[in-house]
């Protein structure tokens, strides 16, 4: 199933976990895509129709056998990187999950523009650099006090994505 599938496509209840099985068991695509179904099984209020679970969470837990903070993950992803999926969805994947959730709370609060400048320090950046990155928006302290007065302009090639330095 393609990420554009499963936001069209309407499923049963037992298609969407079928298919939030199969996406657990493969890369980021598929991760935003179970993000996806899982918010529609909410919605659909899915827990309801198998009757074993109090709850949403109980069910994604006893009937998926999803832990509660991964399935948590996964929905806050999948609600934050909306806005930049129909323009931005190249620049989405190339961004691991484990950044994506670091970015996610900075995402939520900023407009996309900004939101697109987060996206592609997450995709070029170490997760060291990225959480550094971060603790400066948040003007707390990074861990190293260089000044940075010393820069180089890098370009990155989008068709092989090489890097290489700016003039040169």
């Amino acid at each position: 199933m393609t990420l554009k599938e499963a936001i069209e496509k309407k499923l049963t209840k037992d298609e969407r976990e079928k298919e939030i099985r199969v996406a657990l068991a493969k890369g980021l695509e598929d991760y935003l895509i179970a993000g996806c179904l899982l918010t529609k099984a909410r919605k659909e209020r899915d827990w309801e129709k198998d009757h074993i679970a109090h709850n949403f969470w109980e069910w994604v837990e006893k009937e998926l056998l999803i832990s509660t903070s991964n399935g948590k993950r996964m929905i806050e992803i999948w609600e934050g990187i909306q806005p930049y999926l129909q323009n931005h969805l190249d620049v989405v994947l190339q961004v691991e999950f484990t950044k994506l959730a670091e970015i996610m709370p900075i995402l939520k609060k900023v407009k996309v523009k900004e939101g697109l400048e987060w996206l592609h320090t997450a995709a070029t950046n170490s997760v060291r650099d990225l959480k550094r990155n971060i603790v400066e928006h948040k003007g707390g302290q990074p861990d190293d006090l260089c000044d940075h007065v010393r820069t180089e302009n890098w370009l990155k090639c989008c068709k092989c994505h090489k890097f290489f330095k700016n003039g040169g």
